[in-house]
């Protein structure tokens, strides 16, 4: 393996002609790029320079070699920039409710300004996530008080059932969730703390938990079993055109069927996600 170092050498060598001035841009010695220069030629195995006294000129070899090692050494310099660059764009979002990560992830799929990487964790792990910085940005149904985050309210994000026109219930202008209970339901298990609030607030509801979205889907158009949406959730319907005509919306009036979603992320990180969270105060309100 040919040492970075070792092809800086070449390369002002070529621009410079002399060891003196390559000496001079690179800050070394003229022994230590004459010794360098030897160093090369020995460890490719071609001769690369035809030495005079006082002069020293590439052979036709060594006019290619520093074709190639221009080629390397800039691909070397690139490197460090590239990566830096690839990191400022890379943005880790998670969220303790799925809405807002399927929103975003559809506004941000075409975008190459930044690389969304979405995941769901758990309400308790927020502030460690964001501390350790396993994650840039968090979205999430509690405010998080500490000196190193920012939490700022973004949305609402409102519960409602959607039944079809057997089910008792579906001339109701709005419901609340006693009403509900004793009914069957089909819900998507990965729903974040919506799943904790409906168990809690339904104890004596019946829950078909799917965790296979296509089983969902499908159980859905061909059942009449109630099914839960949010606000937010039906934004999503609409950006990828599903229609379900056989069930009516009917809003859930209780205190916890409206949930206030707050964006954290790290002060430090502020002006970075200034646009990001600009965007996503657009796509979720």
């Amino acid at each position: 393996m040919i040492e970075n170092y070792l092809l800086e050498y070449l390369v002002s060598f070529e621009k410079n002609h002399t060891l003196s001035k390559t000496a001079n841009e690179l800050n070394v010695s003229p022994a230590t790029i004459s010794r360098g220069l030897q160093k090369l030629e020995k460890k490719v195995g071609v001769k690369l320079f035809i030495r005079k006294p006082q002069r020293i000129i590439l052979t036709a070899a060594g006019e290619n070699a520093v074709k190639l090692a221009k080629k390397i050494v800039k691909e070397q310099n690139d490197f460090i920039p590239a990566i830096q660059n690839f990191a400022q764009k890379e943005i880790i979002v998670a969220s303790t409710i799925p809405a807002p990560l399927l929103l975003l992830k559809n506004k941000f799929k075409n975008n190459s300004e930044y690389i969304f990487i979405p995941t769901l964790i758990k309400t308790d792990d927020v502030l460690s996530s964001l501390l350790s910085h396993q994650v840039d940005v968090t979205f999430t149904t509690s405010k998080i008080n500490h000196e190193k985050i920012k939490s700022l309210p973004i949305t609402k994000e409102k519960l409602f059932i959607k039944i079809t026109k057997y089910n008792p219930l579906y001339h109701h202008q709005s419901i609340t969730f006693s009403d509900l209970n004793t009914h069957e339901f089909i819900v998507f298990n990965k729903i974040g703390i919506w799943k904790e609030i409906i168990k809690k607030n339904i104890p004596h509801g019946i829950f078909l938990f799917q965790n296979d979205l296509e089983t969902f889907n499908e159980l859905i158009k061909k059942s009449n079993f109630p099914i839960f949406r949010t606000n937010l959730s039906l934004k999503l319907e609409q950006t990828k055109q599903h229609q379900d005509h056989k069930r009516r919306l009917i809003p859930i009036t209780d205190p916890e069927a409206q949930q206030t979603i707050y964006v954290a992320f790290r002060m430090e990180d502020s002006d970075k996600l200034n646009t990001f969270i600009s965007i996503a105060k657009e796509v979720l309100d």
